[in-house]
């Protein structure tokens, strides 16, 4: 089987910068990535994140100022869990800053197509978790 690639974008009311800073450090990705999130950010940095009850080690593979992260993660012990996830800032032609999340699970075996279904709806919540975290760093301002 081909990897499996997950891509979810969105545009938001935010500066770009802030949602930069939403993306890159592990005290806001708290607030909507996972549940706690801690990690070295630099390329080569590790740390975990912990989602829903879920534990994830996390190796940082790219950071870059120019506004794109990616990092690979699986579920603490189980390496072949697996996955690379990529985050890209943007900004759209209208002034809105844009995020696309993107994530390669690997070939699939027959246990990972089960947590395939459950990575799309886990991107749903955390997208939709971001939107409401900029909502709240908006009305602050």
């Amino acid at each position: 089987m081909d990897p499996t690639t997950i891509t979810r974008q969105v545009d938001l009311d935010t500066p770009a910068d802030e949602l930069w800073d939403m993306v890159s450090d592990p005290d806001q990705m708290a607030t909507w990535l996972g549940d706690s999130v801690d990690v070295d950010m630099r390329p080569g940095g590790t740390g975990t994140v912990v989602d829903d009850g879920i534990v994830r080690d996390i190796e940082i593979d790219e950071v870059n100022e120019s506004r794109r992260l990616s990092f690979t993660w699986w579920e603490s012990g189980d390496r072949a869990t697996a996955s690379r996830v990529e985050f890209v800032v943007g900004t759209t032609t209208d002034g809105r800053s844009r995020l696309t999340i993107t994530e390669t699970l690997p070939d699939l075996s027959p246990r990972m197509v089960a947590r395939a279904s459950a990575t799309r709806m886990r991107w749903e919540v955390r997208v939709l978790s971001l939107w409401a975290c900029t909502v709240a760093l908006a009305s602050m301002r």
